[in-house]
């Protein structure tokens, strides 16, 4: 027995516009595939370049002592980090300049009070309100008043705020007649 052999004959012609037509839906399909990367990579693009440029403008901000100055944080890839991150710093840094800006008026009024101390030094009841304001602050009280006698000397702060006042004898001799009284914070 001979082995069967069946040959199947396509014309050429048939064969190559089949392939020219893969050919030409491969291209137009890349085209599109690119096309449609192009447009992605555009729109992230803009997207990065927008982020960075709110980020360079909220530091052109703080760097010019607009610490009120925030960045949207959105998402939580690395532009969302890096907005909290910065948002974070701007508002340590306004907060720190309060602070100084307190403490700042706490050594003009300290040295306010040593020049009216230096002024008043032929009088020494004048430098009492300097050194229960001193004291005040020192201690970080409400505010105080010194009693001599029962009648009060000098204050400083707000006395009547805060909790009971600590009633601190002054003198050496056990019968104190004076007596400074810090009232607390709340």
């Amino acid at each position: 027995p001979q082995p069967v052999l069946l040959v199947g004959l396509t014309p050429q012609a048939e064969i190559e516009a089949v392939a020219s037509d893969l050919r030409e839906r491969f291209i137009a399909f890349a085209v599109v595939a690119l096309m449609a990367v192009a447009i992605l990579a555009y729109g992230l693009g803009r997207t990065i370049v927008r982020s960075l440029k709110e980020l360079a403008e909220a530091a052109g901000s703080v760097a010019r002592g607009h610490f009120e100055r925030r960045v949207p944080a959105r998402g939580r890839d690395e532009f969302g980090r890096l907005g909290r991150a910065f948002n974070d710093m701007a508002a340590q840094l306004e907060l720190r300049l309060e602070e100084l800006a307190a403490e700042r008026g706490r050594v003009r009024d300290a040295i306010a009070r040593f020049g009216e101390a230096l002024a008043a030094t032929h009088d020494p009841y004048a430098l009492l309100p300097v050194i229960v304001g001193s004291t005040v602050e020192a201690t970080g009280a409400a505010g105080g008043r010194l009693v001599v006698d029962e009648q009060e000397i000098a204050r400083a702060g707000d006395p009547d705020a805060g909790g009971k006042p600590l009633a601190i004898p002054l003198g050496s001799d056990g019968n104190e007649a004076a007596v400074l009284y810090l009232s607390p914070e709340g």
